[in-house]
């Protein structure tokens, strides 16, 4: 193994339940993967892309850490609306220079054609009921003193070896009371502290003593002791009538939506795979194989499922016109990697540093891996310590000092104290979490199922479980349907219960419907129709730009690694493309050197003051994508001195001056219009006449809040511990956008900071920003528009009651402070990728990714509101997901199909794509908003840390938000970060 030196600096990152049967046979964690279909999930990894994630954790909260990988910003062809990074490109925008004007429409495809969603219908037999019980487990340690020392076992967040422990003493329970006395009964239990059971019985008070465990149990426990079990009728909730949806079925939208029944049917559906002794629980109730696949570096990866019990409206077989509300279970694939078990963390720690021992940073890349995850000493295993760091001394330079007053060494210590003799006493020892010591690696054991974040690992690691993840939707399909079959959801334990899931899809039961409304139609300069071809691409060929910028003053600086011939050659090149696209120069740029690799913070600093004084309103950069460090500093120039900026990879111009890459000269121009306030072209909203943004009469505001990353539960903890009100002090960035300049159509916005990891967006900031727009949007326009669209991004079904209740009134608040006679009305809409839905197109078994511009909205959705799902954009690598829209509020009563083609329209106004995006524009760009905001906050903290106030402990966040953000400033009507 190599050893850390003391001095290095570390680099920017570049880059529950189980089958109870009476004889209480235990559990086995067999090898057999359990895959019945001929595809075997074993084999070698396939080779397959990321199928497009709007975060890289595939479905959770949009987070970002600050840094990402550098690659050539501008460059890529037309790959349709991805999302490439923050100022850097987002695949192209299908602008080849010179190739064509778009011609005439094509003959569209069917508005209509089918395909099958991974829902599956769940029967309950009328007036079934689940009896609900709980479950209390306490071993009772005898001590020295004749005393004893009480341990819950069943109290919440144990780790999964304690929840392991519990269904292994049920289990003994039910084996020695006969069942609990009940003939045929049948339980569903989550391991911990709630159980449910298909008939009542009474209640149960039990022993069971340590040495009936086997000895890898007994030594989950500490001391010598029995278990008392307590199992009791819930006080609260006798019973669940599983069968009962009527709470589904008045019409309004449910708000406060009692989940109660879509939990219980959970929990007894995953019964039937845990006992099949293939799946365990990990986390909030997703299911995993056993079996592991490693990938290198003490990683491996788990097949698993992403599962959820819904309440949705769908076609009444029986009587066709109707609508019946019913329950479906929403089953999705997924492959995450996991921390590998099996060895001590000595070895995983040496393969994680051998694998890359050239790297000079590679100590620190191995902290922050390993740090976060828990682990036990192999000769105290019921003791769980968590991981924080490796110290900067070996084991056998680090000493104690006992009670009596003695210094040993640490290795000497384990060899008196705990009997264990070093085989590595030069190697770092481990700090732990809590300040509970230090202890060497070969003596620790890492816990079983646990999760790796994705922010943690190598660039190559990242890639391989992208790859595992983003299947093609025939390969997805049928690995979802593998799945289903595989954990027996019908169990002798869910016929029990009165339950049937159907092991086919909804369109056994009634056809799934693909909409497909026509594409709208681009109009680019001179008033040129362009018409978006299947996939929804166009082409703006040689037309000049809807509303060409002009740039006043502006400046280019190039390191040392350019050729100031190659420089002025594209100066010249792009000068002359832009003019072609209509763009007005007042003057050349002025050409100066600047060593953005070397170049002290105060150098560059000094040089956009300069720039200030001298009236430059745009600068570009133009280094080496090698230097990781000089993207985030340019924007943090522009942050502060609200100078636009666009950095130009010198790998990228030499292809714009060397072979005449019109298409990648496009896409940075496409960026800089937009940027200096052109309109690059103009969508119209053809078949959405009443929600047309082009007439002025419809306010659209988009905003979302993403949330810092890489914080354990342990550093959570000890920021609490500390007074800290945040469980980090990194804060959470909300993204917001508007149509309030002089031209409806062009989207502005900024980003203002809020506490840590709050979904929730802070109410009285969210009031003045929306003040602020309504100042703005009376300044550019005489007419103020009559109806508001709000739309949400990335909240969760149950967060709608905290959007609709908090939120919306704050948004309502702010036209009050306003104009208190502005009385507009109101739409407001979530649009969300935060689920596990998949749709495929096609039949019989052959399936592919739905077209460009496919909507489902005749199943799979809420009885309870106007729902529906999109997807806009195509998909190019791996399967599609789409967006699910709920409306929770429609003032004006505008219908499903008027929203369907306005959040169309919507998806094709990005600007520097020629394509639809994933997202409806407005809330694609409050994300790319939210993830600037990230990125000069983390400058600022490696820049001018000074410059962030702290008032006890918490950041004075409205004060971060003024330096930062560009409201108050002259570049308020641009959008800085296209």
């Amino acid at each position: 193994m190599a050893y850390r030196g003391n001095n290095q600096q570390r680099d920017n990152n570049r880059g529950g339940g189980g089958n109870f049967n009476r004889g209480g046979r235990g559990r086995g964690r067999g090898e057999q993967h359990g895959n019945s279909s001929p595809r075997n999930y074993n084999e070698s990894p396939r080779n397959n892309y990321n199928d497009g994630p709007r975060n890289f954790n595939d479905g959770g909260q949009r987070n970002f850490n600050g840094s990402s990988p550098r690659n050539n910003f501008q460059d890529g062809g037309n790959r349709g609306g991805y999302r490439g990074g923050y100022d850097r490109g987002r695949g192209g925008g299908g602008d080849a220079g010179y190739r064509g004007r778009g011609g005439p429409r094509l003959p569209a495809k069917p508005h209509v054609l089918t395909g099958e969603g991974a829902i599956f219908p769940v029967h309950v037999e009328p007036g079934r009921k689940a009896y609900r019980y709980d479950v209390s487990m306490d071993f009772k340690a005898q001590k020295f003193d004749g005393g004893t020392i009480t341990t819950s076992l069943t109290k919440e967040k144990r780790d999964t070896r304690m929840r392991d422990l519990c269904y292994r003493v049920l289990s003994i329970v039910m084996r020695d009371t006969d069942d609990f006395g009940v003939k045929s009964i049948q339980i569903a239990y989550d391991n911990q502290n709630t159980l449910y059971s298909s008939q009542p019985f009474t209640p149960v008070s039990y022993i069971v003593t340590k040495d009936q465990l086997s000895t890898n149990l007994q030594s989950f426990l500490k001391g010598n002791g029995e278990i008392t079990v307590e199992i009791t009728p819930n006080q609260e909730m006798e019973y669940v009538d599983i069968s009962d949806l009527t709470q589904y079925s008045s019409g309004d939208i449910v708000l406060d939506e009692d989940q109660t029944v879509r939990q219980v049917l959970e929990i007894i559906l995953s019964q039937g795979a845990l006992n099949s002794e293939e799946y365990q629980v990990v986390g909030n109730g997703q299911l995993y194989r056993l079996q592991e696949k490693p990938i290198g570096r003490g990683l491996c990866t788990r097949y698993g499922t992403q599962k959820g019990i819904r309440i949705v409206e769908v076609d009444d077989p029986v009587n066709a016109p109707a609508k019946k509300i019913c329950a479906g279970l929403i089953v999705d694939f997924k492959c995450s990697p996991f921390y590998s078990v099996g060895r001590s963390l000595y070895e995983k720690v040496e393969d994680f540093v051998n694998a890359d021992h050239r790297n000079p940073s590679v100590w620190e890349d191995a902290t922050k891996y390993f740090s976060g995850v828990r682990v036990c000493p192999a000769y105290d295993r019921h003791r769980v310590l968590t991981v924080k760091s490796f110290d900067n001394k070996c084991l056998d330079q680090i000493t104690i000092t006992l009670d009596d007053g003695e210094v040993i060494s640490l290795p000497d210590f384990f060899r008196t104290k705990k009997r264990c003799r070093l085989e590595h006493p030069h190697t770092q020892a481990v700090n732990m979490h809590g300040d509970k010591g230090q202890f060497p690696m070969e003596l620790l054991i890492i816990l079983p199922n646990q999760r790796v974040s994705l922010e943690k690992v190598t660039p190559y690691l990242r890639d391989q479980v992208h790859r595992l993840n983003a299947v093609p939707p025939q390969e997805r399909y049928e690995n979802i349907l593998n799945e289903v079959h595989n954990m027996n959801f019908n169990s002798v334990v869910a016929k029990a219960f009165g339950i049937h899931v159907s092991l086919e899809p909804f369109e056994k039961a009634s056809e799934l419907k693909f909409e497909r409304p026509p594409k709208p139609t681009i109009i680019a300069g001179g008033g040129v129709s362009i018409y978006p071809n299947e996939d929804g691409r166009f082409d703006l060929g040689r037309n000049r730009y809807f509303l060409p910028c002009t740039i006043l003053r502006w400046a280019i600086i190039y390191s040392n690694e350019c050729d100031p011939q190659l420089v002025k050659e594209f100066h010249d090149t792009f000068k002359n493309f832009a003019q072609s696209r209509g763009i007005t120069f007042k003057e050349n740029a002025n050409q100066m050197l600047f060593d953005s690799r070397n170049a002290s913070f105060n150098d560059w600093l000094n040089k956009f003051k300069m720039f200030k004084e001298n009236e430059a309103t745009f600068v570009i950069l133009i280094d080496s994508k090698s230097n990781q460090h000089s993207h985030n500093t340019l924007k943090l120039m522009e942050s502060v001195t609200k100078i636009l900026t666009q950095h130009v990879t010198l790998e990228v111009a030499k292809k714009v001056v060397e072979q005449r890459q019109t298409q990648t000269l496009g896409n940075i121009l496409h960026k800089i219009n937009v940027k200096n306030g052109g309109i690059n072209y103009k969508v119209q909203f053809n078949t959405a006449e009443r929600l047309d943004i082009n007439k002025g009469e419809v306010l659209v505001f988009g905003y979302d809040v993403a949330h810092p990353t890489g914080v354990s539960p342990e550093e959570r903890k000890e920021n609490l511990d500390k007074g800290h009100v945040s469980e980090t002090r990194d804060p959470s960035v909300v993204g917001i956008t508007a149509n309030v300049l002089s031209d409806p159509s062009a989207f502005i916005g900024d980003f203002f900071f809020q506490p840590t990891c709050q979904e929730r967006v802070d109410k009285n900031e969210l009031r003045i920003y929306i003040k602020q727009f309504l100042t703005r949007l009376k300044k550019n326009r005489t007419k103020m528009p009559g109806i508001i669209v709000v739309l949400r991004d990335g909240v969760s079904e149950g967060q709608f009651k905290m959007t609709y209740l908090e939120e919306l009134p704050a948004i309502r608040q702010g036209f009050v402070d306003f104009d208190p006679n502005y009385k507009p009305k109101f739409v407001f809409v979530i649009c969300t990728k935060r689920h596990h839905k998949r749709f495929f197109e096609g039949s019989k078994g052959e399936f592919a990714n739905p077209q460009a511009g496919s909507f489902v909205e005749n199943k799979f959705t809420r009885p309870d509101c106007i729902e529906f799902y999109m997807q806009c954009h195509k998909a190019i690598k791996g399967t599609a997901k789409f967006v699910q829209v709920s409306v929770v509020l429609n003032e004006p009563d505008v219908s499903k199909k008027e929203l369907f083609n306005f959040l169309h329209s919507l998806s094709y106004g990005h600007q520097i794509v020629c394509s639809p995006v994933s997202l409806p524009t407005p809330i694609y760009q409050a994300d790319e908003l939210a993830a600037r905001g990230f990125e000069v906050y983390h400058s600022v903290k490696q820049h001018m840390p000074h410059a962030i106030k702290w008032d006890n402990g918490e950041i004075k966040y409205y004060e971060l938000s003024t330096l930062l953000n560009y409201s108050d400033s002259e570049l308020g009507n641009r959008r800085f970060n296209a």
